[in-house]
């Protein structure tokens, strides 16, 4: 079931076959580059309006240095959908599906984070962040078997 993860390769041989080369020609790379236009997005948003940012992650904006924490959560956004993107365009679909497979891990962590502090008060916000796991994980999954 995993062997894609137990092939390996030096890191300097290029891929050989068409089908492993992610490009933003490849249909099959088309949805891991509109993830990272949507965490790019979210996070222009925390940075730019941390309000809407707070509002959308379903936490209050604290008063303070506390807010920091915005700007933590948008660069966090910010610099992983760059990393989606920048692999989408120049590095195989393997590596994009990897990645996004990984990046789902973050919306289940905000989850915990809710729970913790807001407990289940907004389940709307909690269902936002389980959406977004699953569409990450989902957009992982089919760029893994595209083909």
């Amino acid at each position: 079931m995993l062997g894609w993860l137990r092939e390996r390769r030096p890191l300097t041989e290029t891929p050989q076959r068409h089908d492993e080369v992610a490009a933003i020609r490849d249909p099959g790379v088309w949805p891991a580059l509109a993830v990272a236009v949507a965490l790019m997005a979210l996070g222009s948003a925390f940075i730019l309006a941390p309000p809407v940012g707070a509002a959308i992650f379903g936490l209050q904006v604290p008063a303070g240095p506390g807010a920091a924490w915005l700007a933590v959560v948008g660069l966090r956004d910010l610099v992983f959908g760059g990393y989606v993107f920048a692999l989408a365009l120049l590095s195989s679909r393997r590596s994009v599906g990897v990645v996004l497979g990984t990046t789902a891990l973050i919306p289940l962590g905000d989850i915990l984070i809710l729970l913790a502090v807001e407990g289940v008060t907004s389940p709307g916000h909690l269902l936002l962040h389980l959406v977004s796991a699953c569409a990450v994980a989902a957009t992982a999954a089919w760029t893994l078997r595209h083909r």
